[in-house]
Formats: structure tokens, C-alpha cells, sequence
């Protein structure tokens, strides 16, 4: 995410949050949560801190209110007829 940070003391504790909008289609998902320093490239890192995989189960429940689509995630689109 290129931030830059203090330099963290062996032993020293921190607390990372973050807050993310993604309008995910009904169904299940797991998450995965990766912290690294000195990122190269797309994805490489010299230095994995944490690696932790399927943290958090959700389940997401369709909404009859909503429009119906399909995929991953609703983009939301908005159409106009005049």
C-alpha cells in the first residue's frame, strides 16, 4: 500500500486497522490477511511479518430490495432513460 512507517522495535506491538467497501454478490467468503516490508515488484515483499489465512468467515445474504446480478461484487451501475 506504499505506506512508509516508524521503524517498530523487536517485541513492540502495534495495532493496524482498516476499512475497506466492497458490495460482495450473497454467498461465503473468507478472508486472508498479509502484513510485509520492502515491497518490489506487484505482490513480492523482502520481509513477511504475518501471513494469516481464512481469519474471518462471512456470509452475505441477498437483498430482495436490490437489482439482481451476478459476479463477485455489485458494481452498482446507474442508468438514466429520459
Amino acid at each position: 500500500m506504499k505506506l512508509n512507517t516508524e521503524k517498530l522495535s523487536s517485541g513492540q506491538i502495534v495495532k493496524i486497522e482498516w476499512v475497506m467497501d466492497f458490495p460482495l454478490s450473497p454467498g461465503t467468503y473468507t478472508f486472508s490477511v498479509g502484513v510485509a516490508n520492502r515491497g518490489f515488484n506487484i505482490g513480492s515483499f523482502e520481509e513477511y511479518l504475518l501471513l494469516s489465512h481464512d481469519v474471518e468467515i462471512i456470509k452475505v445474504l441477498s437483498n430482495s430490495q436490490s437489482i439482481s446480478y451476478l459476479g463477485i461484487f455489485n458494481m452498482k451501475p446507474h442508468v438514466f432513460i429520459d
